[in-house]
């Protein structure tokens, strides 16, 4: 089975045009972080910090996968009923890991 990631509930917090007002294709930016999960604290509003060890897992596998040249291939998909086969692709884009030096 491939390496593979997936979120099965994405929504839009605006619509999306893929074209400009002069029917240009517009372009948007993409970014991702690699993080634990981590417990959410109500009395703070936010997740709790990553501990230093899970930050060294993350920082470990940020390297390895910038040594590797690994990339993320990522394809949003609208859901059009039951059978994914029939969900027309809205986006698709890679991930590259950034510089160490950035």
């Amino acid at each position: 089975m491939p390496a593979q990631f997936s979120y099965n509930k994405i929504k839009m917090k605006r619509d999306v045009l893929a074209d400009d007002q002069e029917g240009e294709p517009k372009e948007f930016f993409g970014s991702a972080f690699l993080q634990f999960k981590t417990e959410y604290d109500q009395d703070t509003n936010r997740f709790e910090p990553m501990t230093d060890e899970q930050k060294a897992i993350v920082q470990e596998l940020w390297e390895a996968c910038h040594d590797a040249g690994v990339e993320l291939s990522i394809s949003l998909f609208e859901r059009t009923g039951s059978d994914f086969k029939d969900w027309p692709k809205v986006f698709q884009f890679s991930l590259r890991v950034n510089d160490p030096e950035r």
